[in-house]
């Protein structure tokens, strides 16, 4: 085990809107988080794995009718911090990578929309009495505009050439549309 210190700060902002036809929120969040190990990163201190210093939502929603609700979503974060080859040496036959310092590079930055559409079915009968069953049918659409966010990057050499090397982006979810049935009794 390595022994340390941990530090954070940061702050958060929002503004939200919650009566009406239309409503919604923007929220701002920043926020950051070192460590200082004496073993790691020859002391000095790093960014924690999850220290992401800029994090915005936006979520807009409008009712065009009673039981039917249109949404957006978008939301962005700063990438998070990796350590990452910089380079290769060869010693004695066997190629090895160098590396950046701890944590010094950051994945690409994150962000995405999606859209959502709900009809909510009739919640009250005919006489004003409120249902025992109530049901609403939900269209989203999740990563709108198709981003490619980066989950991870790894390195490989490229085949054929011994001493080079390229990176490769894993991603998980391109757009992704679902129909989803909700109902409680």
């Amino acid at each position: 085990l390595r022994v340390g210190n941990s530090y954070s700060y940061g702050a958060e902002f929002m503004i939200k809107k919650q009566a009406g036809k239309f409503t919604g929120w923007l929220s701002y969040t920043y926020s950051r988080v070192f460590r200082e190990i004496p073993e790691i990163n020859d002391g000095n201190p790093y960014p924690a794995n999850y220290d992401k210093p800029n994090d915005i939502s936006l979520i807009l929603s409008y009712d065009i009718i009673d039981n039917l609700n249109i949404s957006l979503s978008w939301f962005y974060s700063t990438g998070a911090p990796r350590t990452m080859p910089t380079g290769r040496f060869e010693y004695e036959g066997m190629i090895s990578p160098v590396y950046s310092d701890r944590n010094s590079v950051r994945l690409p930055e994150y962000h995405r929309m999606d859209f959502a559409c709900t009809y909510d079915f009739k919640k009250t009968k005919r006489n004003g009495e409120a249902k025992k069953f109530n049901s609403s049918l939900n269209l989203s659409i999740y990563n709108l505009y198709n981003r490619h966010n980066a989950y991870s990057i790894t390195f490989r050499q490229v085949e054929g050439q011994q001493y080079d090397t390229e990176a490769v982006k894993t991603y998980l979810f391109k757009l992704f549309p679902s129909l989803t049935y909700n109902f409680n009794f």
